[in-house]
């Protein structure tokens, strides 16, 4: 049975809420929507340096690491709502994903069941890599068989499966969005700046698409989804609604930057060289490899797209934005802090 929709603004006001992962680019944005719907934010970060992004006057922020419940499990008992954000996008090995997006979950929700029981919902932010690559013309949803095509898609995924464990005896919904951009993204900005210096860099020659969400509406999903978690459903794929290809992505930057660039086609197999080159660098240092061979898998796959019917109809929920003016925001704001 489908749950019923439920429409609105999303409302946690005077919620204590707790979000890991809260030095990073999904978190400080969260943080800053909560403080505005006067919640009392615990930020939970790894180290010091990871929060500079937070504003310090308003948020209460804890070092410590997921791995070690000790660092934060009486936190646990003085929060209303869970908001994990938390995880690794680049790690060194197939270990280090293991680690942070799989052991990390446990060791949490094993101290959310002992010391957090008057938590009243648990967001865990997933990944479309968790379920995996979709044909190239036909979105996937939530019954779709996961097929990762990453070790980071594998320990998404297999984090997935301990939250859902735990959904039996705690209230824990599984979001998984695609793409996230907005202001303070890194991820996409590589391309932009190549995009911005006259390269529109293409990996092979066949199109390839993919979904996307600007980070506002992701944050709205996400708070939508602490304050009225669904009765019945405990994944939910979350997008703006709508399928690109790199070309139209391309074409978006383009007009806003008032530049054109030079189609320039990677194959595969140099794609694969450059990763390799990356890793062995990454040896040399604290880094992980900006580009690896697990990276090189998802990149390679014809098709990235989920569809977000189920969210959208439990929650009524529409997206605000649209590619060209979340673009915008994103691109404007790049401009002014010199990212660009």
């Amino acid at each position: 049975m489908a749950d019923t929709p439920k429409t609105g603004a999303p409302d946690l006001n005077g919620a204590r809420v707790l979000v890991t992962g809260a030095g990073g680019f999904i978190g400080s944005h969260l943080i800053e929507a909560l403080l505005a719907q006067n919640c009392t934010v615990h930020a939970l970060v790894r180290s010091l340096h990871r929060a500079h992004e937070l504003d310090a006057d308003g948020v209460h922020v804890h070092t410590g690491d997921l791995l070690e419940p000790a660092s934060y499990r009486e936190l646990l008992g003085q929060v209303d709502v869970v908001l994990h954000a938390a995880g690794t996008v680049r790690a060194r090995s197939l270990s280090d994903f293991n680690r942070n997006n799989v052991s990390a979950c446990t060791h949490l929700y094993e101290a959310c069941l002992a010391h957090g029981r008057q938590i009243r919902s648990i967001v865990h932010l997933s990944s479309i890599a968790a379920s995996g690559p979709s044909p190239i013309d036909a979105p996937i949803d939530e019954a779709a068989p996961c097929n990762p095509a990453s070790g980071y898609g594998h320990s998404k995924l297999a984090g997935e499966v301990i939250a859902l464990t735990f959904s039996r005896f705690l209230p824990i919904v599984v979001l998984r969005p695609p793409v996230v951009y907005g202001e303070r993204d890194k991820n996409l900005l590589d391309y932009i700046k190549l995009i911005h210096k006259g390269w529109n860099v293409h990996i092979g020659r066949k199109e390839k698409i993919l979904s996307l969400i600007y980070i506002d509406d992701l944050v709205r999903a996400i708070l939508l989804t602490a304050a009225q978690p669904p009765s019945t459903h405990r994944v939910l794929f979350v997008t703006d609604g709508e399928c690109y290809s790199w070309d139209r992505v391309a074409e978006a930057v383009m007009e806003i930057l008032n530049v054109r660039a030079r189609r320039v086609v990677i194959s595969q197999t140099a794609l694969t060289a450059l990763a390799f080159l990356s890793e062995t660098v990454s040896k040399f240092s604290k880094e992980p490899p900006l580009l690896d061979r697990q990276r090189v898998r998802d990149i390679d796959q014809g098709a990235w797209t989920a569809s977000p019917q189920r969210f959208f109809d439990t929650y009524g929920f529409r997206p605000q934005y649209d590619l060209q003016e979340g673009l915008t925001r994103t691109l404007d704001w790049y401009r002014k802090n010199r990212w660009l």
